[in-house]
């Protein structure tokens, strides 16, 4: 969950912009970025996230999969650019191949070709109102399949992801996976604990005081509000407040 709450934080504010520019949802975005890119793991090319072909010219070939229909259609595709190669042909039109894929200078710079790539050659609905409608949209965008139930999937960690990163940012902490002790000890020290209480369990201890944490944020949340001409955000409002427990500021 972690790796897929920093991939929210980094691109989130290039979805917002670029979904205001394409007229869809910017939860969609990041699920298909997820989605290409192993929530940011795999780059296809230097600050490529999400997979965008290139050439010999502005690329560098990568190991990736293709599905094609017939072998007509992947002799086409051989032949379409010079350098693309099989790697590996799995049966029921299934490969691993090596294709040209762009690379970027900055993520800004791949995030802005990307947002004209899908304008231009694939959104046909750019009045989409929601992610299915926008999902559903992409027409021949991949050929595997069932890109779109992969969307669909994507799109529900997003969601998940999504909310427990915003709550933190309101202050609150959420209760990691008891098998991660890296996790837990890093809650542990958000709390308070003592060096040598810092033991990765997540034990009745760290539970209430997680719940006391919480409860503290919450009961601060409820009484305030954000002043429209001196605060910008709610971290901006909590630091005003010089609340006791330091883990608010």
């Amino acid at each position: 969950m972690e790796n897929k709450k920093k991939f929210i934080d980094k691109v989130q504010p290039y979805a917002n912009k670029i979904g205001a520019e394409l007229g869809v949802p910017a939860e969609a975005l990041m699920a298909q970025w997820a989605l290409e890119s192993s929530w940011g793991t795999k780059e296809s090319g230097a600050n490529n996230l999400f997979g965008i072909k290139g050439n010999s010219k502005n690329g560098t070939l990568v190991e990736t999969k293709e599905n094609f229909k017939s072998d007509k259609e992947r002799d086409r595709w051989l032949k379409a650019k010079p350098g693309r190669v099989i790697v590996k042909d799995y049966g029921n039109g299934k490969y691993a191949v090596k294709d040209w894929f762009k690379s970027y200078d900055t993520p800004a710079a791949a995030f802005e070709d990307k947002a004209q790539l899908l304008a231009k050659k694939y959104v046909t609905n750019t009045e989409a109102k929601t992610p299915d409608e926008y999902f559903n949209s992409l027409g021949q965008y991949a050929t595997d399949p069932d890109y779109v139930g992969k969307l669909r999937g994507t799109l529900n960690s997003i969601t998940e992801a999504a909310s427990e990163l915003e709550n933190e940012r309101l202050g609150f902490f959420t209760i990691p996976d008891k098998k991660d002790v890296a996790a837990v000890k890093d809650l542990q020290a958000k709390l308070g604990f003592a060096p040598e209480q810092i033991d990765g369990s997540l034990g009745p201890a760290t539970i209430t005081k997680l719940q006391e944490h919480n409860q503290m944020v919450k009961d601060t949340l409820d009484a305030v509000s954000l002043p429209n001409e001196n605060f910008s955000s709610i971290e901006d409002l909590l630091s005003s407040k010089a609340l006791a427990n330091p883990l608010l500021q």
